[in-house]
């Protein structure tokens, strides 16, 4: 999803069900309650809702290409200390795992053990990998 998208239901290529459409973001506990200037190193958490696209709310699964660690994309419970790097991971307050709504509608629960190429596969709408969350 984009400013200005043509992306339709009939351009989710691997099934609505097996594809995310939105979810939970990972954040500092510390994040709750203050807001700290500039956002303090906080990269992932320093803009309005309105600010468009920004990585305070996009987040991303693994890519292969990518420079940085697989890691730091899996989905992860919030942990006070842990800030860097916020931005990428999805994430929740909740102890099992964080909700993704699916581009069907559906609500699911996802691990944050979730297998690293699973996640990726849900994250990705067209590349011909149709997985289920369980």
């Amino acid at each position: 999803m984009h400013y200005r998208s043509r992306t339709g239901i009939t351009h989710i290529a691997d099934g609505t069900g097996k594809t995310y459409l939105i979810g939970e973001k990972f954040l500092s506990p510390q994040g709750y309650l203050e807001l700290l200037p500039g956002g303090a190193g906080r990269f992932g958490d320093n803009q309005g809702l309105w600010a468009g696209f920004e990585w305070d709310n996009h987040r991303v699964a693994w890519n292969p290409a990518s420079s940085l660690r697989q890691e730091d994309f899996q989905p992860r419970q919030d942990v006070a200390g842990v800030d860097n790097p916020n931005y990428l991971a999805f994430g929740s307050a909740h102890a099992g795992g964080l909700n993704m709504a699916m581009c069907d509608g559906s609500v699911q629960t996802i691990s944050y053990d979730i297998d690293p190429l699973t996640h990726r596969y849900l994250a990705n709408r067209l590349d011909g990998q149709s997985v289920s969350v369980r």
